[in-house]
C-alpha cells in the first residue's frame, strides 16, 4: 500500500470511523492538536499499534 507506515498530521483526533480507515490503510503515527472524546478510537489505535500524540499549537 502507498500509505503503509505513513504519518498523519491532523487538527482533531480521529473518530472511530476514521480510525478504522486509517488503520486499514497502514498509517502508523498520528499527530493531532485538539482532542476528540472518543475512547473507542484510542483503544483501536492502541490495539493496532498506531501511535497517537497530541501536540500543542503555538
Amino acid at each position: 500500500m502507498a500509505l503503509d507506515g505513513a504519518t498523519l498530521y491532523t487538527t482533531l483526533q480521529p473518530c472511530v470511523l476514521c480510525a478504522k480507515m486509517l488503520i486499514n490503510c497502514g498509517i502508523k503515527e498520528i499527530y493531532f492538536s485538539e482532542g476528540y472524546p472518543d475512547e473507542l478510537s484510542q483503544t483501536m489505535f492502541a490495539e493496532a499499534g498506531v501511535e497517537i500524540r497530541q501536540e500543542s499549537t503555538p
